[in-house]
């Protein structure tokens, strides 16, 4: 059975704080925290599901395919006024 997990309002506050970041600082952040987890512990402790995982990524994609669209149909449209 799935386990649901609930955050902490710290983490809550956290991940909100997050989401608020500019796309830039989102990445930059990531990158920081990457470094700093131990990931030998951090799968030993952290009871995380393989449908939590595929939903995770599920997001990710669609996030980047969505940032694509956006930036292609940008792109798209100013290419149609310099013609």
């Amino acid at each position: 059975y799935l386990q649901k997990i609930i955050m902490s309002l710290t983490a809550q506050s956290i991940l909100t704080s997050f989401e608020a970041l500019s796309s830039n600082e989102q990445q930059e952040l990531l990158r920081e925290m990457l470094k700093r987890i131990n990931f030998t512990d951090f799968i030993e402790y952290a009871a995380i599901e393989d449908a939590d995982m595929v939903a995770a990524a599920e997001a990710l994609f669609i996030e980047l395919d969505e940032q694509e669209a956006s930036c292609c149909a940008s792109y798209n449209s100013s290419m149609r006024h310099t013609v």
